[in-house]
């Protein structure tokens, strides 16, 4: 009895090792950079484009959570098939699945046709939903 209660409980925080330990290594690839608050991520990347800023931060911070990555350290330039792609070897645990579901319900919700896959950046991703949602307030103003 008292081996199979070790045995779970070794594979129990085994199993939590490894999901710590693939949470830092992912976020090491931009532990380095320089934290920006949300208001100065706009300020720096999307000001000129016309874009409202509580959209941007909406959908800024939601991508963040989806990720699992401090939003203050992600850049519109963060590409999905390196900066944000899974660990090698730890494919089976991916933050993309979320933000692909997360993608699916605002491509519903907007009604337009846009693929994750097709995405590069995060700056993509973003643009293309507050694009989205932009046009659909004005759509709803017009009627």
């Amino acid at each position: 009895m008292w081996f199979i209660i070790i045995t779970l409980g070794s594979l129990l925080l085994y199993g939590v090792w490894r999901e710590w330990r693939r949470r830092l290594r992912r976020r090491a690839r931009i532990a380095s950079r320089e934290s920006l608050s949300v208001d100065e991520i706009y300020l720096r990347f999307y000001v000129d484009s016309g874009l409202p800023r509580d959209m941007i931060a909406k959908y800024w911070s939601e991508v963040a959570r989806l990720l699992r990555m401090p939003a203050a350290q992600l850049r519109p330039s963060d590409r999905f098939d390196s900066e944000l792609a899974p660990v090698r070897g730890e494919e089976l645990s991916d933050e993309l699945e979320d933000l692909s579901d997360f993608v699916e319900l605002e491509k519903q919700r907007l009604s337009i046709s846009i693929e994750l896959a097709e995405i590069e950046t995060i700056d993509g991703l973003i643009r293309s939903l507050v694009g989205a949602e932009v046009k659909r307030k004005k759509d709803k103003t017009i009627y």
